[in-house]
């Protein structure tokens, strides 16, 4: 029986990477909280700049590796589509009808949850499909209750972005001490 030596190697993102990252993070959350009308302005255009860009990201996927060619062409047109529509209108977007955002968000999630699902079901990968349900859930949750969804969305996205800021910080701190650990 052949043995693999299994080598360690150094992180792939520089410690300082990750700090920013988590500082940049810990700063959204908070601003959330503090200023969430100017913040969710400037975030939806973040925001629709994100779908597009990962939209032409997925479909530029289907060239490098063609399978799931058609699941990831849908989801990439519905990230394109998502991305013009919020950059093309994002006070509107965020200011005067901020349920467009919350139907925009439970449209993508409910569209990527099925694609997750399926490809999860198809490859009996646990991880996809319980990702995919999930997705799948928060679509239904903001879909059925877009008003809900607007105060539970700022709150949820708020504390996720302090939690993940904090503990992207502590990692750095960890990354730089002990390198090659995460």
């Amino acid at each position: 029986m052949a043995s693999v030596a299994i080598e360690r190697t150094e992180s792939s993102v520089p410690w300082w990477l990750i700090l920013l990252q988590g500082i940049a993070s810990l700063i959204l959350g908070i601003l959330l909280l503090t200023s969430p009308a100017l913040t969710v302005v400037v975030l939806v255009q973040f925001l629709g700049a994100y779908w597009l860009v990962t939209g032409v990201f997925e479909i530029v996927a289907i060239f490098v590796n063609p399978r799931n060619w058609f699941w990831k062409l849908i989801g990439g047109v519905l990230a394109v589509i998502a991305g013009l529509v919020v950059l093309q209108h994002p006070l509107w977007s965020a200011i005067l009808v901020p349920l467009t955002l919350v139907w925009v968000l439970g449209i993508l999630a409910l569209g990527s949850g099925l694609v997750m699902l399926i490809v999860g079901i198809r490859d009996r990968s646990w991880g996809v499909i319980i990702v995919g349900v999930l997705n799948i859930l928060l679509g239904i949750f903001l879909l059925g209750n877009p008003i809900l969804g607007i105060i539970t969305l700022k709150w949820l996205v708020a504390g996720v972005a302090i939690i993940g800021g904090v503990s992207a910080i502590g990692a750095s701190f960890y990354a730089r001490a002990h390198p090659g650990t995460l």
